[in-house]
């Protein structure tokens, strides 16, 4: 049984819940393994342990490496160290100082004054070429202008010289206009002797009494015609002859001068074979002072005139030979030697005589040459319709008293002024 007051034991209580324990707090993600890094940079000691091989350049941060473990430096600027350097005033020099020497040359050829110009480019060259060496310039081209401008002006003095020298001799010659040209002095002279001035023993040459050399022909060819001498008579003497006139004024220097006796020489063997007809030849020697000092133009007219003078048959050919492009010498240039000319006068004559050639050899009429040309040119064209028509040029032709103004190098305009002229021409 059960004892009534025994308390039934209490029953059991529940303890406490047991109180959960803090949520067990999740440690720290695992952190990626870090990428390696890459080993600082040894740092530079008081000398370095090793160079940097030939071009390398370094790379800003972040830059991908190149394969070959350094990047190549770039090309060296081409203008790095500056501007190249230009020849500048030394290639002005050059041009300067070649073009002064052509200058000269050409005025040689036609105009011997022009040669100032050539001595002012020579002198400009030259400075130039002086300044381009001092600032350093292109050396060849500077020393190049300096050479070539002093030849030019050199060659420019001597021509000029030349030129001057031929200018005082033509004025002092002319210093007698009007006197005839064996007087060799002036007109009163010959006054005061009462006629044109009385030529000295063998200084006339008889075959020039005119003032030119005259030829006539007729079917059996062309012979010269020799003017009555008188030296009472006022030069040039009168031909005394109705026959149309032909007159040629040439230089056997002249370059046009041997254009129309090609192109003409012809015409005027026709004329001649009319046998009514002259051509009067007057050899001027206006080209002397190109001929670097011979007188080449004296000594062809004059040469010329000793054939006319010593063997007239042989003058015509002799004219025509000296004025073919196959012995006529190059304008500007000394010609030949006497020799030489007489070899070849007798080669185009068939035969120069004795006489004849010991006449050109010891140049009898090349003064007399000199004279017949200054009184040429200071006196007017005996016969011509305009009373103060002068020589001025060479090859001048006068055709019954009409100056032929066309073109020297056309037979056929030439050949129209003669029939217009009255010659008979089929």
């Amino acid at each position: 049984m059960t004892d009534p007051d025994q308390q039934p034991d209490a029953a059991p209580q529940p303890g406490p819940a047991p109180q959960p324990g803090p949520a067990p707090q999740p440690g720290p993600a695992p952190q990626p393994d870090a990428a390696p890094q890459p080993d600082a940079a040894p740092q530079p000691d008081a000398a370095p342990r090793y160079a940097p091989p030939p071009g390398f350049v370094p790379q800003p941060p972040g830059s991908p490496a190149p394969a070959h473990g350094f990047a190549a430096a770039p090309p060296e600027h081409p203008y790095a160290a500056g501007a190249p350097r230009t020849g500048g005033v030394s290639d002005i020099a050059m041009g300067l100082g070649l073009a002064a020497v052509l200058t000269v040359a050409v005025s040689a050829a036609y105009f011997g004054a022009f040669a100032v110009v050539g001595a002012l480019l020579g002198i400009a060259a030259i400075a130039l070429g002086a300044i381009g060496l001092v600032k350093r310039r292109r050396k060849w081209t500077g020393i190049t202008g300096i050479v070539s401008g002093a030849v030019a002006l050199l060659a420019a003095l001597a021509l000029l010289a030349v030129t001057l020298f031929g200018f005082a001799a033509h004025a002092l010659g002319a210093a007698g206009a009007g006197a005839a040209p064996w007087s060799g002095g002036d007109a009163s002279q010959g006054d005061a002797d009462g006629g044109a001035g009385a030529p000295d023993s063998g200084d006339w040459p008889q075959s020039l009494a005119t003032g030119a050399l005259l030829f006539s022909g007729d079917a059996n060819g062309v012979r010269m015609v020799e003017p009555h001498f008188d030296p009472e008579s006022d030069f040039p003497l009168d031909a005394e002859t109705e026959a149309d006139r032909v007159r040629v004024y040439v230089d056997y220097s002249c370059p046009y001068c041997s254009m129309f006796e090609e192109a003409n020489g012809e015409n005027l063997e026709q004329v001649l074979a009319s046998g009514e007809a002259l051509v009067e030849v007057v050899p001027l020697n206006f080209l002397d002072r190109v001929s670097m000092g011979t007188r080449y133009s004296s000594r062809a007219a004059g040469a010329v005139t000793c054939i006319a003078e010593l063997q007239p048959a042989a003058a015509w050919p002799a004219h025509r030979a000296l004025l073919s492009a196959e012995i006529q010498p190059q304008e500007g240039t000394a010609g030949p030697d006497d020799a030489t000319l007489i070899a070849t006068l007798d080669e185009a004559v068939g035969g120069l005589d004795a006489g004849a050639a010991s006449c050109i050899e010891e140049g009898r009429y090349v003064d007399f040459a000199q004279r017949l040309n200054d009184w040429v040119s200071t006196n007017p064209v005996p016969g011509a319709d305009d009373p103060a028509l002068r020589v001025d040029s060479t090859p001048f032709i006068v055709a019954n008293g009409a100056r032929y103004a066309g073109d020297p190098t056309d037979p056929e305009a030439f050949r129209a002024f003669l029939v217009e002229q009255g010659f008979g021409l089929d």
